[in-house]
């Protein structure tokens, strides 16, 4: 008995620091709908406290992970002696978090809010990771980033003017989250690409002890009807979208450059992944992806366009010979589906003529994402990287994941669902992802 009591004790001790701090904390994290601009297109939140709270609740009286109770309790024993990779960045990830989207001259800009644990920590550290597109400025306890995606470049001092503004012309928003919202999405006037803009909608994520549910509908902006065509059977991982923003698209192109491929722009993309073999050869090690990938242009091309230079895929161990493309010992079929479809992958059967109405969609095995074959020494260190290991073992955790969102006339009806297996918990498997990416192994 008398062993008992101190880990009751601290056990008690551990759950009300826990409550307390997470309710202080959140606060100073409600000011945040101060900064919010009445003008913004969209307004993201997660609400860390609640999660916290409930997080700490499964800990100790569902699960009894004893370990992870361990993990927890070291990271907050850091932020109290301000010791710790975490305290680098001064930033408290336990409070809530905002992040909302503005229309300015042409240009989307992204502000993130949160509070701070040492604003010169902040400034200091921080802004040595900032690119180009981004700037960072404080007031109190509170931390902001800016990032601008636009087509013309926009001067540091600008976006530094721009956050000094936010600043100094504090606005209430009308945006009021519900308490047990895990995370949410509100958009008004957004513009996805020039296919999709939101007039109005609201996307809502509810969790419990093993399921994340996600629910919402968003009414469109003088809707198109989905011209999809072909699409591919579901297998693996897999993804389907249309909702391809002009920053992404422009992502796309860059890596099809790198491997010295020229492409149309992409409308849709649908695709089955399966994981990466990593192969010895001549040329070192090649790094073969596999996979069913379907891309649907918005304008018509030539296979021979595509591929008018192969010396950089050669180069990273790759080579064509008429309709086959070939890593090592993984072949690639590809094959002109009509004027618009194209398709590279390893199941050429895989593609069928639908049509359906689908916008985005992503469901199947999560662990095909970090399933390595081969390798040796290279998989073995890749395994233990901190990143790498905490998403394999949140993706291990999932017996379910289906997230979708399809167009009905002018609506989009979103609806989406993680389930983990029946022996784990939600919210320890995303804390646990949480502490493994700030380095609590």
């Amino acid at each position: 008995m008398k062993k008992v009591i101190p880990i009751l004790l601290g056990l008690i001790f551990l759950w009300v620091s826990l409550f307390l701090y997470a309710s202080l904390a959140n606060k100073s994290s409600q000011k945040a709908l101060d900064y919010i601009p009445n003008t913004h297109n969209f307004l993201f939140k997660i609400n860390s406290k609640n999660f916290f709270k409930s997080s700490s609740y499964s800990i100790l009286f569902d699960s009894k992970d004893q370990d992870l109770l361990s993990k927890l309790e070291t990271h907050l024993n850091k932020r109290v002696d301000d010791s710790g990779q975490i305290q680098n960045f001064g930033i408290d990830f336990t409070s809530d978090l905002y992040i909302f989207g503005e229309k300015i001259l042409g240009a989307q800009r992204y502000v993130v809010i949160f509070n701070l644990l040492d604003e010169k920590v902040f400034r200091e550290n921080f802004s040595k990771l900032l690119n180009k597109n981004q700037q960072l400025d404080v007031e109190g306890k509170t931390g902001f980033i800016v990032t601008e995606f636009s087509t013309n470049r926009t001067s540091k001092a600008d976006l530094k003017s721009y956050l000094a503004s936010i600043i100094k012309n504090k606005h209430l928003s009308k945006f009021v989250p519900q308490n047990d919202e895990f995370m949410s999405v509100k958009l008004n006037s957004f513009v996805v690409n020039e296919d999709y803009s939101a007039k109005e909608g609201e996307i809502k994520t509810l969790i419990n002890d093993q399921e994340l549910n996600l629910s919402g509908t968003i009414k469109l902006e003088n809707p198109k009807p989905i011209s999809s065509q072909w699409t591919l059977l579901k297998s693996g991982f897999h993804l389907e979208t249309s909702l391809i923003s002009p920053t992404i698209q422009d992502s796309i192109a860059n890596y099809i450059k790198v491997l010295g491929l020229k492409t149309e722009e992409i409308q849709r993309i649908s695709m089955n992944y399966y994981g990466m073999e990593l192969q010895e050869s001549e040329k070192g090690l090649i790094a073969a992806p596999v996979f069913d990938l379907l891309l649907t242009f918005k304008s018509k091309y030539k296979l021979k366009d595509v591929f008018q230079d192969l010396s950089k895929l050669e180069n990273l161990g790759y080579s064509k010979k008429g309709n086959l493309l070939t890593a090592g010992k993984i072949n690639y079929f590809v094959d002109s589906i009509d004027s618009k479809n194209l398709f590279i992958g390893r199941n050429i059967n895989k593609v069928v003529k639908r049509k359906n109405n689908v916008l985005f969609e992503i469901n199947g095995d999560a662990t095909k994402l970090t399933t390595i074959k081969g390798g040796g020494f290279i998989t073995s260190f890749i395994q233990v990287l901190p990143p790498f290991k905490s998403s394999k073992d949140l993706f291990n955790s999932f017996e379910s994941l289906n997230i979708s969102s399809k167009q009905q006339g002018e609506l989009v009806q979103i609806k989406g669902k993680i389930k983990v297996k029946n022996e784990r918990y939600l919210y320890n498997e995303f804390l646990k992802f949480y502490l493994g990416m700030v380095g609590e192994n």
